[in-house]
This record gives structure tokens, C-alpha cells and sequence, in this order.
């Protein structure tokens, strides 16, 4: 399956070239403005909810590829983050460095449940840049 490049943006980062594009919600942050971004190969895909609340923030996880972690045998992994863009305007700026944090073999990020509270032995974990 492919990913139809109408009405998205592109953008290259450390060499790789990158989808993305933000429209509203209808499956994870409902009615909301969301940032999705999708690589070229299709294995980091993330979604990321543009009005969260600072303290329960969450970039869902929809593809294999996430910062230093095994590929995930499976969809829809949240993790805390930091913020990216802000409601009402996305740049590329900050689509790169939503990119980077995704992409980052740090591996610094922390599981959450879809409320965006920390997953149980995830709490030691929070280490968020900001």
C-alpha cells in the first residue's frame, strides 16, 4: 500500500525523505488537528495531536520504526514527547525536529496508554528534552 503524496508535503532529513501533513483527527485525538508524519520506506509513521495538554502528551507510534527501540510487530505505540508545532501553525522546523526526536537511538521516551498516562515500569523512564 502507498501513501498518496496529494496534499502533503515534503520534507528531507539526515538524508531521508519524509510525507507530512496535518488535517483533523478521526481516530485518535477526534476532532483535533493532527500532525502525521510518514518516511519514504513507510516504517516511521507517527501521529501526532496538535492540541494536547502539556502534561499528557503522546506521539502515536503506527509504524515499525520508532528512535532505538525493536521494530513493533504491531500498530498504534504512544509514547510521551515533548511539543512540537503549536495549534495553529506546523513548520517544517518543526517537523524536523518531531523527525529527529522519533528518530533519535537514545531511545529516551516513555509508553503511555492511550490517556496518555505512563504505562506501569515506565515512570523511571521520563527523561523528556525540551
Amino acid at each position: 500500500m502507498t501513501i498518496s503524496a496529494k496534499q502533503r508535503r515534503q520534507i528531507k532529513v539526515d538524508d531521508v525523505s519524509y510525507l507530512w501533513w496535518v488535517t483533523e483527527d478521526l481516530e485518535e485525538f477526534v476532532g483535533t488537528p493532527a500532525l502525521s508524519v510518514c518516511s519514504s520506506d513507510r516504517r516511521l509513521l507517527v501521529r501526532y495531536g496538535l492540541l494536547q495538554p502539556n502534561d499528557l502528551r503522546y506521539v502515536v507510534v503506527l509504524g515499525p520504526r520508532f528512535q532505538g527501540l525493536p521494530d513493533s510487530p504491531g500498530p498504534w505505540r504512544r509514547f510521551r514527547c515533548p511539543q512540537f508545532g503549536s495549534p495553529v501553525t506546523v513548520t517544517p522546523k518543526e517537523v524536523a525536529r518531531l523527525i529527529r526526536w522519533c528518530t533519535d537511538a537514545a531511545g529516551r521516551a516513555v509508553a503511555v496508554d492511550y490517556r496518555g498516562v505512563v504505562l506501569p515500569d515506565q515512570g523511571q523512564r521520563l527523561n523528556l528534552p525540551t
